[in-house]
C-alpha cells in the first residue's frame, strides 16, 4: 500500500516542536534524531499500546509517526496512543490510503470532480522535489464557493478535498 511517510530532513526543532526559524533565540535546537531519543521509553510505550490495533502497522508506523502524536499530546503516551488510534481508524473510513495511491499515480486532473471543482475552486497541486514533497497553491481571489456549490454535491465536495489534503500532507 501506499505510505504516507515523507523522508525526514535531518532539521531542528525547539523541544516544544517549532521549526528553528520559528523558535525563540534562547532555546535549544534539537534534530529529529534526538527527539526520537529523549522520548524512546514514550514511544515504546506508544507502540504498545497499539500493537493490538489491526489498523496499526509497526513498519508504516515508524518512531517518528508515534512521536508527532506524543509532542501533540503532552509527551503522554496513552494520550498520543488513544488519538493516533482514532487517526487510524479516521483514515481507514475515509479510505485515505486508497487516496493516496491515487494522488501519487494521478495527476490532479484526474482526481474526483477535479474538473467540475476547479474552475470554481482554482487550486494547483506541485510536486517540486523528488522526495515527494508537495504544496497546494491556490488562487483565493477566484473562488467562487456558490458557484462551486452548486455544481457539485456536499459529498462530491468532500472527496475532492479529502484528495486534496492527501495531496498536501499524505
Amino acid at each position: 500500500g501506499q505510505t504516507c511517510a515523507r523522508p525526514v530532513p535531518t532539521a531542528s526543532v525547539t523541544a516544544t516542536g517549532a521549526s528553528t526559524a520559528e523558535a525563540a533565540t534562547d532555546e535549544p535546537a534539537l534534530l529529529v534524531s534526538e527527539l526520537l531519543r529523549t522520548h524512546a521509553a514514550a514511544i515504546e510505550a506508544m507502540r504498545t499500546a497499539l500493537a493490538e490495533d489491526p489498523l496499526y502497522e509497526p513498519a508504516r508506523h515508524d518512531g517518528l509517526w508515534l512521536l508527532r502524536f506524543l509532542m501533540s499530546h503532552k509527551h503522554e503516551p496513552e494520550r498520543a496512543a488513544k488519538v493516533a488510534r482514532s487517526v487510524l481508524e479516521w483514515r481507514r473510513d475515509h479510505a485515505m490510503d486508497q487516496i493516496a495511491t491515487v494522488v501519487a499515480t494521478t495527476a490532479q486532473a484526474g482526481w474526483p470532480h477535479f474538473e467540475t471543482i476547479q474552475p470554481h475552486l482554482p487550486q494547483y497541486l506541485y510536486h517540486p522535489d523528488a522526495a515527494g514533497s508537495a504544496f497546494i497553491v491556490m488562487r483565493a481571489a477566484k473562488i467562487d464557493f456558490k458557484a462551486m456549490m452548486a455544481a457539485v454535491t456536499i459529498e462530491q465536495y468532500t472527496e475532492f478535498v479529502l484528495h486534496s489534503i492527501c495531496g498536501a500532507v499524505c
